[in-house]
């Protein structure tokens, strides 16, 4: 599956999110899919174990958020999600600089 897939789907996102975030997520056709931005990631979960359309995320959510007809599909020649530690910079710790200096080496 590839996102030009999602061609005549009803594509499910959180509200707020950057237009770049969204465009980024959908074919080049923009206009050949139907767009429903929901209040938060539950609700998103919720449509999509409906019927009520698809949404990409991360290929964890299957597992995370076991679900009856939740299924996670690899769209094909997508880069994968790349996670990162994020922190404010005036409150790291000795806990935190200890945990960061072990995973940098």
């Amino acid at each position: 599956m590839s996102t030009d897939d999602l061609v005549g789907r009803t594509v499910l996102f959180a509200q707020n999110l950057p237009e770049y975030w969204v465009d980024h997520h959908l074919p080049a056709a923009r206009s050949a899919v139907e767009i429903v931005t929901l209040p938060g990631f539950r609700e998103i979960l919720a449509y999509v174990t409906s019927g009520s359309g698809v949404a990409v995320v991360g290929a964890q959510v299957e597992h995370l958020y076991p679900r009856p007809g939740l299924t996670c599909v690899p769209l094909a020649g997508e880069p994968s999600f790349d996670y990162a530690l994020v922190w404010r910079t005036d409150q790291l710790g000795a806990l935190a600089e200890a945990f960061l200096h072990q995973v940098a080496s």
